[in-house]
């Protein structure tokens, strides 16, 4: 079942089809059973993202809480060559929850130890090969000059942009960041589906 309700990927780096999954406690049970077997506090993480947050991050922004919609909160970003560089993620709003978000995606996407770095980068070079087969859908739709072809990749590029897409806060935060793409590409927000 939570496979299905996170579109399976893991809820903090949007790692689709993790090899290590695990079953992350949004809020740290800390022996609290209510909290421990809560439905409402199980979410779908791979292990690199749950050792990481562990009992540490507890005051975050919680994906499914329409007052926590973190795209509005956070913007992240990895610019071309995109494998060399490292995750930037710049916060919209100044609020402890989402400056703690902040840090620990920093964590998640840019490693602390030499082995999470190491884990790190294997997330961004999934990361990557995402956005650029992203920009080239985006390319190819502005360059083709066949009509169902271009209706066809404007379909594909939206796809990319459902929240069941890999990486999909990266995917939107290109669309947000052009005026021409956003007249061009639609899409709902997480909480609308």
């Amino acid at each position: 079942m939570l496979k299905e309700d996170f579109h399976d990927k893991c809820y903090i780096c949007e790692f689709k089809n993790p090899i290590s999954i695990n079953i992350e406690h949004f809020l740290p049970h800390k022996g609290n059973h209510n909290l421990k077997f809560n439905w409402g506090n199980l979410f779908l993480s791979c292990a690199h993202c749950n050792n990481i947050k562990s009992d540490r991050f507890d005051n975050i922004l919680n994906c499914i809480n329409r007052d926590d919609y973190i795209e509005n909160k956070i913007k992240l970003s990895l610019a071309p060559p995109y494998i060399t560089r490292k995750v930037e993620i710049v916060t919209l709003s100044e609020d402890i929850k989402t400056l703690n978000t902040a840090t620990l995606l920093d964590q998640v996407y840019n490693g602390t130890t030499i082995m999470k770095q190491i884990e790190s980068n294997y997330i961004r070079e999934a990361l990557s090969t995402e956005l650029l087969s992203f920009t080239k859908l985006i390319l190819e739709y502005f360059t083709t000059n066949v009509p169902s072809l271009k209706e066809y990749l404007k379909i594909k590029i939206e796809s990319e942009l459902h929240v069941s897409s890999a990486f999909v806060a990266f995917k939107r935060a290109i669309i947000k960041e052009d005026d021409t793409l956003q007249e061009h590409f639609s899409y709902e927000t997480i909480l609308d589906l």
